[in-house]
């Protein structure tokens, strides 16, 4: 419905709007799939270092008899260091997804008024039409 009333008002310029909508349901799952195989990574890499974590916690008095700290202190610091090399492309694409989803309007109404003169240079854009398609 929404469609057809844009189209009815803004004609052709609807199409690179469309464009827009239709890259970003095309470009958002692969993000997701990516997201999805670093997630899962992430947990292995998590559970690495708790593993870590949970192993000198319950032998800590043989750590500390043979003042072995440093050692402890290094292998989990290594863990963490492989969990963050998953961690900060997970959150860029989230961040790449959410700048996608939440972007999508205003790209759409960038690529409606963008085209609008060059698809129709005899009708200027009015500001009823202008109001009424951003509403």
């Amino acid at each position: 419905v929404v469609g057809y009333l844009l189209t009815r008002l803004m004609g052709r310029a609807v199409l690179p709007a469309a464009a827009v909508v239709a890259l970003v349901l095309m470009v958002n799952p692969l993000f997701m799939g990516l997201a999805v195989k670093l997630d899962t990574k992430l947990q292995e890499r998590t559970d690495e270092r708790v593993r870590l974590v949970t192993e000198a916690i319950s032998s800590i008095q043989t750590v500390k008899c043979h003042a072995w700290e440093d050692a402890v202190v290094s292998r989990v610091s290594r863990a963490r260091t492989r969990e963050f090399r998953v961690m900060i492309p997970l959150i860029m694409s989230y961040i790449i997804m959410g700048v996608f989803s939440h972007g999508v309007v205003p790209l759409a109404s960038i690529a409606i008024f963008g085209s609008y003169p060059a698809l129709h240079p005899d009708h200027p854009l009015t500001a009823a039409q202008a109001f009424t398609t951003v509403s």
